[in-house]
């Protein structure tokens, strides 16, 4: 199965994910990144962050960029 790294990126910069997760596409792990964006985004208001700054970039195994899932696209308006 390829291998698919989840860098988060806000106002501070980009936080590698050096781990990665394998799935069988690049549409699995689109939905894998939207499902996972309101926990995520719970944490970082945890921290006191603005979760609506910040977005998934998506790249594969040779780190090569495939897609970029910004917060606001998986997070529900009525949130903000």
């Amino acid at each position: 199965m390829p291998l698919f790294y989840f860098h988060l990126e806000g106002p501070l910069g980009l936080h590698p994910d050096e781990i990665g997760l394998e799935l069988e596409s690049v549409e699995a792990a689109y939905l894998r990144a939207y499902h996972s964006v309101p926990g995520m985004a719970a944490e970082l208001v945890r921290k006191g962050l603005d979760p609506f700054q910040f977005k998934y970039v998506i790249t594969n195994a040779k780190d090569r960029y495939l897609m970029t899932l910004p917060f606001p696209e998986a997070l529900d308006a009525k949130v903000r």
